[in-house]
Parts: C-alpha cells; structure tokens; sequence
C-alpha cells in the first residue's frame, strides 16, 4: 500500500483506520434516532480534526415524539457527514484533502457536500450496507458522485477490539 508516495505497512495502516473508526460509532453512539446511529469523523494526518453523529440541529430539542415518528424525523435530521461539515465550518477548521470516516456509507446529499467540502477519501464500515432498494439506491447515486469526482470510496469490515 501506497501513501504520498511512500511505501506503509498496511497492518499499521489499518489499525490506524480501526482506531479512527471505533471513534466514529463512539460519537454514533451519542445519537437520540431510535432507528439508527451514524458517526463520522475527519481526520488529517494521524488526528481527528472534527466530528459528528446524527440529529436534530444544535438547540433543537431531541423530542422522542419527533424522533419516533419518520415523517416527523426526516425533514429536521442533520447527518452526521453533515454535522462533521458544519462543525468544521463554525471552528475554521479545513477539510481540504481529509479523510472522512463514517460508520455508514453517505447519502447522495452527503456526498455532494463531502465533494464540495474537498476530502479526498471515504472509509465506511461495510457491515452497514443493507440489501433495502431504496439504499442500495441512494447508495449507488452517491458512488456515482464520488466517481465522477474521483473520490475513493472505501468499505471495511470493521471488527472492534
């Protein structure tokens, strides 16, 4: 394996990766959705610069009316690759040539911000794929993106330690 354009032990590599996304489902772990935990985090380097799970926006009370029922959820949820864009922005952080790691795979919005946002990578836990026509959907338009922008986009099969 390959990495600006030095030769990486790919076990360290991975590591590094297992390390960064355990962090991702701790912050997942911190969403009030009932249906389902997403986390994400960007990191530069060997660090974490930013992160995000999803929910309601900040100061918007994580009503578990609201949050139980889809109608209701769906129009008011922030994803977590967009809380991850979002916090960057409000801390003057930049995400130029970042790696974005998330516990699932990104959503067509998503991936149009990730684009914009300038990461140059995407790791996901392969696990979260689901064989639901409308995700495998939503997920093949968002690869199309990443494609077209020639973004890799990378499953793993995450084992936690």
């Amino acid at each position: 394996m390959y990495t600006n354009g030095i030769v990486a032990d790919h076990a360290a590599i991975m590591k590094f990766i297992t390390f960064f996304m355990s962090q991702a489902y701790n912050w997942a772990s911190l969403s009030k959705d009932p249906s389902t935990k997403v986390g994400a985090v960007a990191v530069q380097g060997d660090q974490i610069v930013c992160s995000g799970w999803n929910g309601f926006p900040r100061g918007v009370n994580d009503d578990p009316v609201l949050l139980n029922n889809r109608e209701e959820k769906y129009p008011r949820i922030i994803h977590a690759e967009q809380n991850v864009i979002t916090n960057a922005a409000r801390e003057g952080i930049r995400l130029r040539d970042a790696v974005l790691i998330c516990t699932h795979h990104p959503c067509p919005t998503c991936s149009g911000l990730i684009i914009q946002a300038g990461f140059r990578s995407i790791i996901f836990d392969a696990k979260t794929f689901t064989d639901d026509f409308r995700m495998r959907l939503k997920t093949a338009i968002a690869e199309e993106n990443f494609a077209k922008a020639q973004i890799p986009v990378v499953g793993i099969d995450y084992k936690p330690d």
